[in-house]
């Protein structure tokens, strides 16, 4: 039986295959029912209640790229399912949801008119609590619908399977632990150092995508060049010219340094000014001329977080932030931000352009 399985549970779909039976549905055994009594114990503890003791459907790759949908009660539960943090794909979620909504609107979701009167729940299943957050977040449910989001751990999940199917000796039984078992190694072998990097890039661009949103809305007065956000292998950087492209102000989120996938949050950034290299000439003796103290001062930061760079006519500053969510780390970061650009815009002269 476990070489069997082996063939079928070594990727994401086999390991949703797998959490399928064991709903039973239709005609289920007293394990499928004890199974459904535990996973909708999962839902009840994010919020959700459900009246009838088991779903009416679950169907697997449902209109062909949904892992899952679950219909219970009132509710169309559509599960993303992801073995590997790797696997995290961005804006997947919002295209599910909306797409899931036309079809319901349409009758086209399942093939079936009831399907429009019902909510959507959208339940993220993913490795650990932390892989997927900031996907997950970046889900914004319709405001005028009752729609529900769940974020949903694997070990949870298989911890359900075992109550209700561990130590029976059946076919089924002995099916689904395998696979269940399956799931829980290839778990286990897709864990790495680092394996939470990517949703930690993920939540730095969204952090950084609200920063450089309420930094334009601060600044909407001003002569904007532009403000962007950019990234590499080790840092998710905003950077920004306000007029004239004299200088460049850029904020720098440390990835390796950073906690954004956990609760409170802390991000290690550095803001880096410099003049740009053509009118160094022009503007160099003015920067030169301005001392750490005064920069500290006009900038509102601690002089003792400030290193300048005279040859290179740059200043910077890094220190880490901390918050309880993302908007908390915006607030912090986006006042800043827009001061060192109002400063060193409005400090250094106009230059004039050969």
């Amino acid at each position: 039986m476990n070489e069997l399985m082996r063939y079928f549970v070594r990727e994401e779909t086999g390991c949703t295959s797998m959490l399928c039976s064991a709903f039973g549905v239709p005609g289920g055994t007293d394990n499928n029912q004890n199974f459904c009594s535990e996973f909708s114990r999962i839902l009840e503890s994010c919020g959700v209640r459900l009246e009838s003791p088991t779903p009416v459907q679950v169907i697997q790759e449902a209109m062909g790229f949904l892992d899952a949908v679950i219909v219970w009660d009132d509710w169309n539960i559509i599960v993303e399912s992801k073995i590997d943090s790797s696997s995290v794909t961005k804006g997947q979620l919002t295209r599910y949801y909306k797409y899931a909504l036309n079809a319901m609107i349409t009758g086209a979701f399942l093939d079936d008119d009831q399907n429009a009167t019902r909510n959507v729940l959208m339940i993220y299943l993913t490795p650990t609590q932390q892989s997927g957050r900031a996907e997950f977040d970046s889900l914004a449910l319709l405001d005028d619908r009752s729609d529900r989001k769940i974020h949903v751990a694997w070990p949870t999940v298989l911890s359900a399977i075992r109550n209700a199917y561990g130590g029976l000796e059946d076919p089924e039984s002995a099916m689904i632990m395998s696979g269940a078992n399956l799931t829980a190694g290839l778990l286990k072998s897709r864990e790495k150092a680092g394996v939470d990097f990517d949703d930690t890039r993920q939540a730095a661009v969204a952090l950084a995508d609200l920063v450089r949103s309420r930094v334009v809305d601060a600044l909407q007065h001003e002569e904007i060049c532009y403000i962007k956000t950019w990234h590499d292998k080790d840092h998710v950087q905003l950077y920004g010219c306000l007029g004239g492209n004299a200088s460049l102000v850029t904020m720098y989120i440390d990835l390796k340094r950073s906690r954004l996938v956990s609760t409170p949050m802390s991000a290690t950034v550095r803001i880096f000014f410099n003049v740009a290299a053509k009118f160094r000439s022009q503007l160099g003796d003015s920067f030169n001329q301005i001392a750490i103290d005064h920069w500290a001062d006009l900038l509102c930061v601690d002089g003792d977080l400030l290193v300048d760079d005279p040859g290179r006519f740059a200043i910077s500053y890094e220190r880490v932030f901390e918050g309880e969510n993302q908007d908390a780390l915006a607030r912090q970061l986006a006042p800043l931000f827009s001061r060192f650009l109002l400063v060193f815009r409005r400090f250094m002269p106009v230059p004039v352009s050969d």
